[in-house]
C-alpha cells in the first residue's frame, strides 16, 4: 500500500480486524485520519451515528484513500459521496 497517501485530513475506508469480532466483516467503515504513525493511524469516524468515534487503523486494515487536508465533508450527504468515491488501494509494492 501506498502509506504516503495515509496523512492527515484524507478520508479512508476500512474493514474491522478479525479481533474487533465484527458482525459483519465485510462492512466497509470510513474515517478522516488525524494522525500518522509507523503502521497505523489515529481515524475520526464520518459513518452516520459514529461521527466522533476515533480509533487507531492499521494500514493493513485500509482498503481505500480518498480527498487531502482541502477535501471537507460539509454534510452527511458530502460523507455518503466519499464512500462512494474512494479509490481503492494497490497492495502491489512499489518496484522503483
Amino acid at each position: 500500500m501506498d502509506t504516503a497517501r495515509v496523512q492527515p485530513g484524507v478520508a479512508i475506508a476500512y474493514r474491522l480486524r478479525p479481533a474487533d469480532r465484527p458482525t459483519n466483516p465485510q462492512r466497509l467503515w470510513h474515517g478522516r485520519v488525524k494522525d500518522v504513525y509507523n503502521e497505523a493511524c489515529w481515524i475520526r469516524s464520518i459513518e452516520p451515528e459514529y461521527e466522533n468515534l476515533e480509533e487507531i487503523i492499521f494500514f493493513h486494515q485500509i482498503v481505500g484513500i480518498d480527498g487531502g487536508i482541502e477535501y471537507e465533508l460539509q454534510s452527511e450527504s458530502a460523507a455518503t459521496t466519499a464512500r462512494s468515491t474512494a479509490v481503492p488501494v494497490s497492495t502491489a509494492s512499489d518496484p522503483g
